[in-house]
């Protein structure tokens, strides 16, 4: 079984990758992680812009889940 440690930090184009192959606008994505739209939008600024913020991992792999794309796991629904 892959492990989650598998996974990396993401990249500004990940993340907009994620975030347009699910049709969701920044706004909708900073709601689902329980984020502000500006942390999104620093998220997404070029690795060398003075605004740019890595996200953190754990908010990636929340992401991920609640968006049905990890590569491991699956949430449950009750």
């Amino acid at each position: 079984m892959q492990s989650h440690l598998d996974l990396n930090l993401p990249s500004p184009d990940d993340i907009k990758t994620l975030i347009k192959q699910r049709g969701l606008t920044r706004a909708e994505f900073a709601d689902l992680l329980h984020a502000s739209k500006r942390t999104v939008d620093k998220w997404l600024q070029p690795v060398t812009s003075d605004d740019y913020r890595q996200m953190p991992f754990a908010v990636w792999e929340l992401a991920l889940l609640k968006l049905d794309n990890h590569p491991v796991y699956k949430l449950a629904i009750k």
